[in-house]
């Protein structure tokens, strides 16, 4: 079995290439988001287009985002900012059904 781990703060990612995959993304939103810096955004951001990753979503959040999949077609944001502030921005401008649980 190949893999890799990596280190993102306090959080570990497991990453194993694996037979039995999905054959397309899931289709609700949930997915995993990263806070990069504003500095560091317009690098990453066409890094991760340059490589041909598939863009999922554009961004109509507060800040830069961008949301893409990665090879196994799990749903990925990188944004900059942070989380206080995006709660901060959704509590401002709620959609329907949306709930806090901090």
């Amino acid at each position: 079995m190949k893999g890799a781990y990596l280190s993102v703060g306090d959080i570990w990612l497991a990453l194993i290439l694996d037979q039995k995959v999905r054959e397309s993304p899931i289709p609700e939103y949930t997915h995993i988001g990263l806070t990069v810096s504003i500095e560091d955004f317009p690098i990453l951001s066409q890094r991760i287009q340059q490589s041909g990753a598939k863009i999922w979503q554009e961004n109509k959040s507060e800040g830069a985002s961008l949301y893409f999949l990665d090879p196994n077609d799990h749903k990925l944001e990188i944004h900059a900012s942070d989380l206080n502030t995006r709660i901060k921005s959704a509590k401002a401008s709620p959609w329907e059904g949306l709930e806090f649980f901090i």
